[in-house]
């Protein structure tokens, strides 16, 4: 089928002439659409290669401060990346005073078959530095964190909100699963994060004793990356993004 295109001199246009034309100016732009469409779906991913202090906490949080306590474990199967793990931490002291707030704490507490409180809490208007032993094995020959967690319950009293970050490969000694929960409930702890060095689920052990806990992953010998995970355990408690 086939007419005159008005104002065109009376050349004859076919139908069929028409919507090809149509289709040609069409793809194009739903080729844009789609490139647009995939840009923004990259810019929403995580930025799993970032630096920490090159990421930041972005969105509201809750009035309540922050006592946030990282657990490194020291013991055997982890022993080997103690400096490891003292890089990150320096990498987070560095970043806390950008993206937490003044009255927000940091704790350290290593520990093996024993713990150590290696930091106590400490304001983030205060911090400085992690001291130099923290990760340093204890030279203990076990994996018993609840020595961390009676350690945890002696800390000052707090109005923080206060939230664990271990880590670990979860192969920890047996709990008592109540027992256990008693502890966190007395100590405050309402969010428990776990850095694990390979990828994977946290052991049956560690689930049955914390089957709260939300998975993070780092390589056990990259500081960067344990750092980075550290952030991402500090957004998931204070309900925010690391972007």
């Amino acid at each position: 089928m086939s007419g005159y295109l008005p104002g065109s001199g009376g050349a004859l246009i076919r139908n069929g002439s028409l919507s090809s034309g149509r289709k040609r100016r069409l793809v194009p732009a739903l080729v844009l659409v789609l490139l647009l469409l995939l840009l923004a779906a990259l810019a929403l991913l995580p930025r799993t290669d970032e630096p920490l202090g090159r990421l930041a906490l972005t969105g509201a949080r809750g009035p309540a401060c922050l006592r946030l306590i990282v657990l490194p474990d020291v013991s055997g199967s982890m022993a080997g990346y103690a400096s490891v793990r003292s890089d990150a931490l320096r990498e987070v002291v560095e970043w806390a005073p950008r993206n937490l707030r003044d009255d927000d704490e940091l704790a350290v507490i290593s520990w093996d078959s024993a713990a150590d409180l290696v930091m106590p809490p400490t304001s983030i208007l205060q911090l400085t530095n992690v001291p130099p032993n923290a990760g340093i094995p204890l030279g203990g020959n076990g994996s018993n964190i609840r020595d961390a967690l009676d350690l945890i319950a002696q800390l000052p009293v707090t109005p923080c909100h206060s939230a664990l970050v271990a880590i670990t490969d979860t192969l920890i000694d047996p709990l008592d699963g109540r027992a256990v929960e008693q502890a966190l409930r007395d100590a405050g702890v309402g969010s428990i994060g776990v850095i694990l060095p390979q990828q994977g689920s946290a052991s049956p052990t560690w689930m049955s004793a914390f089957p709260s806990t939300r998975i993070h992953h780092a390589q056990p010998d990259d500081p960067t990356a344990t750092a980075r995970s550290v952030g991402e355990a500090i957004a998931a408690a204070t309900g925010q993004l690391l972007e």
